[in-house]
């Protein structure tokens, strides 16, 4: 018999267990060149960066740092990078690879709009529909000085994270909470919450979870921060209002992407 859908639905009893994260990692490097979750989306990195008006370095923790190149695209910008999971095949993946110019550009692949014409893939900006190329968009942003500190086998929620490494100005959040108990997300909103700097801003991205949005929301909040729409952030939203910014409150810019 069918139901309706709940948040028991969502919640995966392996979600925070490192062996089962292990073996989810193994299979996606088997697949590497045909799976896309190295890359993840840095138009959310970016335009909350610009919309901050941050300038690097930035101290930023890639909290459920996994296989991607979003690590290393926020050093290649300026910043300096602490990359945390709790699989330790993934950590040592990350500690092992050479990621080049041309890996971290794959981080655009939602940045623009992907079209094929007379058999070649081609980039066009969402706003403008003009043709464009994100080689020249990853070049723009780079600034020296950036570095990867260091990737570290951690549960974000160690109290340890914050005595070994002090506190950031961003922390990276990606699918963090997608199958999380509700008890796990408060938690780790909490720690985000003790982690961050006053004027710091926690970004968290979470895909397809309509029926949990709210309630994720609502733990936000409830955890001290001061949220923001992710619509004012997207790097070619031409027409974002400005922020009223304190730097004494610790802010959180949520992004429900579906499909």
């Amino acid at each position: 018999m069918s139901h309706d859908i709940t948040e028991l639905d969502y919640v995966s009893p392996n979600w925070n267990d490192p062996d089962w994260w292990d073996n989810f990692y193994k299979k996606k490097m088997e697949n590497w060149e045909a799976d896309t979750y190295r890359e993840r989306d840095a138009s959310h990195l970016i335009g909350v960066v610009k919309k901050f008006g941050f300038e690097p370095p930035l101290r930023i923790l890639d909290a459920g740092s996994g296989i991607s190149y979003l690590s290393e695209l926020a050093a290649y910008m300026g910043h300096k990078v602490i990359g945390v999971d709790i699989s330790p095949f993934a950590i040592e993946t990350c500690r092992k690879r050479i990621v080049t110019a041309s890996d971290m550009s794959g981080c655009f692949r939602r940045y623009y709009n992907l079209r094929y014409l007379h058999g070649e893939c081609q980039y066009l900006d969402r706003v403008t529909g003009k043709a464009c190329d994100p080689w020249e968009k990853l070049v723009s942003l780079h600034r020296d000085g950036g570095e990867i500190i260091t990737f570290e086998v951690m549960d974000w929620n160690d109290p340890q994270l914050q005595e070994k490494f002090g506190k950031f100005d961003l922390i990276l959040n990606e699918n963090g909470f997608r199958n999380g108990s509700n008890e796990f997300i408060m938690q780790s909103l909490n720690s985000f919450y003790r982690l961050l700097k006053p004027g710091g801003v926690m970004i968290e991205s979470n895909f397809n979870l309509i029926d949990r949005l709210k309630t994720i929301e609502k733990k936000v909040t409830d955890a001290g921060f001061i949220k923001f729409d992710e619509w004012h952030f997207y790097d070619n939203n031409m027409v974002s209002p400005d922020l009223n910014i304190n730097r004494t409150d610790k802010y959180a810019v949520c992004f429900w992407p579906t499909g």
